[in-house]
């Protein structure tokens, strides 16, 4: 694994580093962000931040939001699998958003990325509401990732009322538990605005993945749509789903 660039900046480290085609973003030694420009699928969390995406046909999913840029990976993989007609990505770290445009080949036209806090810019927003929106909000403590901002029920209801009709919210949360302990399961108003609630998680990682949306869905119905595309399948995303609701 090479570094092929590194700098302290504000007593904060930031590292670039190459692995073969896949560069990855750590910043104080929490991953990031990982990319390869030739393999959409490499079996990483950020692979299945995307999968329940195909709960929409393609046409279906026009705007999504996503909160907490890091290095772009996710951008990428939407603009490959879907095409929305606008991504905004609201990144609060600028030095996170020159890494995506240099390091990890983001375009201009890919996305607006905006530099922001995400809660103030969600509570002074006043445009279309967004078929998807997924939180990927994370800091460091001591090398270990934690998250920006809480995932309680005031998140929950400032996210929800964001949405369209059938909009889905994406979150990534450290672990399962940390899933439970959020907003959803603590609120009876909350868990009745959402038709479905599940959870997805890897083998190899410790995250848990929460995708709270308004339509119907079926597991079955992802994995056809997915298992479409050219490298979806279920040794290069061995994921695991259960049902809340």
């Amino acid at each position: 694994m090479a570094v092929i660039w590194q700098k302290n900046i504000d007593n904060v480290n930031y590292e670039v580093r190459q692995v073969g085609k896949t560069t990855r973003l750590y910043t104080d030694g929490v991953f990031h962000s990982q990319y390869h420009p030739n393999r959409n699928i490499i079996g990483g969390i950020w692979d299945l931040i995307v999968l329940p995406s195909f709960f929409y046909s393609s046409d279906k999913l026009q705007r999504v939001l996503l909160l907490g840029v890091g290095g772009g990976a996710v951008i990428h993989h939407l603009q490959h699998f879907h095409a929305p007609l606008e991504i905004i990505g609201v990144e609060l770290n600028p030095i996170h958003i020159d890494i995506a445009y240099k390091y990890f080949k983001i375009k201009k036209n890919q996305a607006n990325i905006i530099e922001a806090d995400a809660v103030q810019w969600l509570q002074n927003y006043q445009g279309e509401k967004f078929d998807i929106i997924i939180d990927d909000l994370f800091g460091a403590d001591n090398g270990e990732p934690i998250r920006a901002i809480e995932a309680d029920s005031r998140w929950f209801k400032l996210l929800e009322k964001n949405l369209t009709k059938q909009g889905s919210l994406i979150f990534n949360f450290i672990s399962p538990k940390n899933l439970r302990q959020s907003g959803y399961f603590q609120s009876q108003k909350i868990v009745n605005k959402f038709t479905s609630a599940l959870q997805f998680t890897l083998p190899a990682f410790e995250n848990a993945i929460g995708v709270f949306t308004k339509m119907e869905v079926k597991s079955t119905d992802l994995r056809k749509r997915a298992y479409q595309y050219s490298g979806i399948n279920s040794n290069t995303l061995p994921y695991r789903c259960r049902r809340y609701k």
